[in-house]
């Protein structure tokens, strides 16, 4: 009895632990060769370093010295040009293209697979490729000029002011597959009860204007349900009545005296109001 009463207890002991076992030694890996570098790394800086560590502290000394460097202001300015044209140029053609394919069109399985092939190839392919491209001897200049139109110029690659531009045009090219998939995700991710349910309502015939008409009248106009209200516009200068808009009330209800203030009370499960004054 004494050992059958051990053997449950020594399995949910090894079920609880034997994650922990397994996980622990990249948990530690990962403790040291990420975050115990970064720590190194942080320290090294505020030493004399050059090419080779040494350790002897000196603050933000170097800190300061790299802030006076011209090149660095450069590269801050390039960080924040590829950053935010790469982010926006991703979410937005992402974006366009799940709804696009949210669109159960025929050939979606190769569209799918079109748009996700560059994210399939390595950095260096893509770079080799859009260098190609971008080539005023080789790519899409000299292509221009042969099918005719001899004033064309695209040198933005050999240009240091638009330069930049080449690289987040390569990176946006690779990266839009991606987010398109997870954009698709979540759209497919949407139940289509939900979906049925909202235009059963009636907001497929406009969400917005719906709503902002339900709170200005006091009632749902998008399903045309009641719901609760509990502010009351006060209009003082008529009379000093105070209008009760809402539906499913007596029409000599419509206007009562300030001294008379109406409660609403929550409505029951039948969606029914009442109004005591």
């Amino acid at each position: 009895m004494r050992a059958d009463a051990r053997q449950p207890g020594l399995a949910s002991l090894l079920e609880t632990a034997l994650p922990k076992v397994v996980v622990a030694p990249s948990f530690a890996a990962m403790l040291v060769f990420i975050y115990g570098f970064i720590l190194w790394t942080l320290y090294i800086s505020m030493t004399k370093s050059t090419f080779l560590p040494t350790y002897d502290f000196v603050g933000l000394a170097q800190y300061i010295k790299l802030w006076r460097i011209e090149r660095w202001w450069v590269a801050c300015r390039n960080l924040l040009v590829y950053g935010g044209l790469f982010i926006f140029f991703c979410t937005v053609l992402g974006l366009m293209l799940a709804i696009f394919l949210d669109q159960k069109i025929r050939i979606e399985g190769a569209l799918r697979t079109i748009y996700l092939y560059p994210l399939a190839l390595s950095f260096v392919v893509t770079g080799t490729a859009w260098k190609w491209l971008l080539n005023p001897g080789l790519g899409i200049e000299r292509l221009m000029r042969e099918m005719g139109w001899s004033s064309f110029t695209f040198d933005w690659l050999v240009t240091s002011e638009m330069s930049i531009y080449c690289v987040v045009i390569a990176a946006v090219w690779q990266s839009t597959g991606f987010v398109m998939a997870m954009f698709l995700a979540g759209l497919r991710g949407i139940d289509d009860s939900i979906i049925k349910a909202a235009q059963v309502d009636g907001l497929d015939d406009g969400v917005v204007d719906a709503a902002q008409s339900g709170q200005k009248h006091g009632h749902d106009k998008a399903g045309g349900l009641p719901y609760r209200r509990n502010d009351h516009t006060v209009d003082g200068h008529l009379g000093g009545h105070q209008p009760v808009e809402g539906k499913g009330r007596p029409a000599h209800l419509a206007h009562q005296p300030l001294n008379a203030q109406p409660r609403v009370q929550e409505p029951f499960p039948g969606g029914a109001r009442h109004l005591e004054g």
